[in-house]
């Protein structure tokens, strides 16, 4: 059949595993400094002389792939814990799927995007699409103004 998928090589899964775990920390401090940089144009960090003041603003931005565990953490109570790993979670994914578009495009015979091409926008949706949320939603609040 013309219109099948080639199979995926073992050294491209090998490379996609390997790689996770340190784009998936990347992402994580990539994310948490954009979002300190969006939280001050946002108008959330004021600098008067030596003073800084954080907070007094309604909403921030986030990242795509901190958007589940962002709005959990955001509602509190016991939510917020599972809010906070599946912010972790979704730096993972936002890792992994990197980790796969690069060792396909290495590895494989030729670069496959999947299906409505998900392979190609998945990693950059979940590395350059912000969003904007309550500001309790947002990893910058929780290191700034609530503590």
């Amino acid at each position: 059949m013309s219109g099948t998928a080639e199979p995926a090589t073992a050294d491209d899964g090998l490379v996609a595993a390997a790689l996770t775990l340190p784009l998936a920390i990347a992402h994580v401090a990539f994310s948490t400094w954009l979002s300190l940089v969006l939280f001050g144009w946002a108008g959330g960090i004021e600098t008067e002389g030596r003073w800084t003041r954080y907070g007094g603003i309604e909403s921030a931005y986030t990242s795509l792939a901190w958007l589940p565990g962002g709005l959990l953490v955001a509602t509190g109570g016991p939510l917020a814990g599972i809010g906070t790993l599946l912010t972790f979670a979704g730096s993972g994914v936002a890792g992994y799927t990197l980790a796969s578009a690069a060792s396909r495009l290495v590895f494989g015979p030729r670069p496959r995007v999947g299906r409505w091409g998900w392979r190609a926008w998945g990693p950059v949706a979940l590395w350059l699409v912000w969003l904007p949320v309550p500001v309790k939603g947002t990893v910058t609040y929780w290191h700034t103004v609530a503590y």
